[in-house]
């Protein structure tokens, strides 16, 4: 289950009070670790009930009485503090350079944008992004599987992915019908590509008719602009504007919506999976793509 994103109203010093209410325990568990991290405290869970949250200090009873009660209440579809001691008054001397509630999944929501963005996002830039947002310095493993799990729940697990891959062959599939260097040197660099802009290698603005387009052979790229009859090359005729779009072509379109794949199936072999430390061996299969591409510098 997603946890439930919700803002939630502390009062002035940024403390939780009797009655405020979350919409779901997923919530009341995230806004209790950003508080312990926020105030440098920590806290152990007591008792975590199907309708019931209930947690003290870790050092309560040793000068700090800091304790809170949180419960489901069926008829307003949502929990509700009922019982809080106020704030810790135990020292941040007992929190280290990292935190116990800073963990992999509290990182993995925070980093989730810049994975997005980024998916080589590298594992030092994750720890400077935790120690800009958190104040903490947290460890290499820690970084390094938060990221792992952004970024498999933003492209699917490494079992789906590798099982996957014959649909995606955007290469053998594409160079067995097309012999064209050019197209075929297009299809490597969207396959190097790490964001959606690079990938996207033709730009256009549909809402202001403005587009970027390639001349063939010679692969230079013009600005078009649609709305006021001027190109680039000096010359802006509508039938080489209607040249362009002559050919009859399929997008690709969401991959729920391809026929049934018959092929192959491929199955991971799990003594392959990394499961130790440092830069992984690189080992690959040649296909069509790297025969044609070893002749030539990347």
């Amino acid at each position: 289950m997603a946890a439930v994103v919700v803002e939630v109203p502390l009062i002035a010093d940024g403390e939780f009070a009797v009655r405020m209410e979350f919409s779901s325990s997923e919530a009341v568990i995230r806004v209790m670790k950003e508080y312990a991290i926020r105030k440098s405290v920590d806290y152990r869970v007591h008792e975590s009930e199907p309708l019931t949250f209930y947690a003290k200090c870790t050092q309560y009873g040793e000068g700090c009485d800091w304790l809170i009660r949180v419960s489901m209440i069926s008829r307003k579809y949502c929990w509700v503090i009922r019982r809080y001691n106020g704030s810790h008054t135990c020292t941040r001397a007992t929190i280290s350079q990292d935190h116990s509630k800073l963990d992999s999944n509290t990182i993995a929501e925070a980093i989730k944008p810049l994975v997005e963005a980024d998916p080589s996002l590298k594992v030092k830039s994750v720890i400077a992004e935790v120690q800009s947002k958190f104040n903490y310095t947290v460890s290499y493993q820690k970084a390094w599987l938060a990221k792992q799990k952004v970024v498999e729940k933003i492209f699917g697990g490494w079992e789906a992915s590798y099982e996957a891959l014959p649909i995606w062959n955007i290469e053998s599939n594409f160079l067995r019908k097309f012999k064209a260097p050019y197209l075929q040197k297009l299809v490597v660099n969207i396959g190097y590509s790490g964001t959606v802009r690079e990938y996207e290698v033709n730009y256009f603005d549909r809402q202001n008719e403005v587009f970027e387009v390639r001349e063939m052979p010679s692969g230079l790229e013009y600005a078009v602009d649609l709305r006021r009859h001027r190109c680039d090359c000096g010359e802006f005729k509508m039938d080489q504007v209607r040249r362009v779009y002559r050919a009859r072509f399929r997008p690709l379109g969401n991959p729920t919506t391809w026929p049934a794949y018959n092929g192959p199936r491929f199955v991971l072999n799990p003594y392959l999976r990394r499961v130790t430390k440092g830069r992984p061996r690189m080992t690959h299969f040649l296909n069509e793509m790297d025969t044609r591409m070893l002749r030539r510098p990347r």
